[in-house]
């Protein structure tokens, strides 16, 4: 049972990390866009599509 608990921990901080820098990225991004004249919705539309 205790041979899990690090295993958990490691999954769990690996996701948090992969989340943290998908969301920087895409505010990053959409600011880019936004000085760029375009809309982050229409830029969220093509990322969900």
């Amino acid at each position: 049972m205790n041979d899990l608990v690090p295993c958990v921990v490691y999954m769990v901080d690996m996701w948090l990390w992969m989340f943290i820098m998908r969301v920087s990225r895409w505010v990053f991004v959409s600011r880019q866009m936004d000085m760029m004249g375009f809309h982050a919705a229409d830029f969220f539309k093509l990322a969900i599509v």
